[in-house]
């Protein structure tokens, strides 16, 4: 339901692994997609869906150079690249419930007024899986 109503909806999405992978064209979209989501996915009833009450996703965002080629493998065309592998990062380390994003993302979102985000610096963190290491940001709204 948040893709079929996102304003502007990726250009791509794919469940992958046990995540949700979205590309965007712009960083914004992409951080009202993700406040949509998380804002869906914490108000949802877990228990009656059969899991863990306090069940909560991760987001990790980045933005960066992607490319678009057709993947063999799948049948259709694919976005790859560091860029996406960063992100992926970053979503495992990521507090359950809320949005985490690389400075590259944060420094974007930052070039967009009125955005309607908070952005607070986290410091440099570990990357999941010995990815290095990379200043983060956590995203909130400022107007609730």
């Amino acid at each position: 339901r948040c893709i079929e109503g996102a304003a502007r909806p990726p250009v791509q999405v794919n469940t992958w692994g046990d995540a949700l992978y979205a590309v965007f064209d712009e960083a914004l979209d992409g951080a009202r997609f993700a406040w949509a989501l998380l804002q869906r996915m914490n108000s949802t009833d877990w228990a009656a869906q059969g899991l863990p009450p306090d069940s909560r996703i991760r987001v990790g965002l980045h933005t960066g150079p992607v490319f678009c080629a057709h993947d063999p493998v799948i049948g259709r065309d694919n976005h790859f690249g560091r860029s996406v592998t960063l992100a992926a990062r970053i979503e495992p380390i990521a507090q359950p419930g809320t949005l985490y994003a690389s400075e590259a993302f944060a420094a974007t979102l930052a070039g967009e007024p009125g955005h309607g985000f908070t952005v607070e610096y986290l410091g440099l963190q570990p990357l999941a899986k010995g990815f290095g290491e990379q200043r983060l940001y956590r995203l909130d709204r400022s107007d609730g």
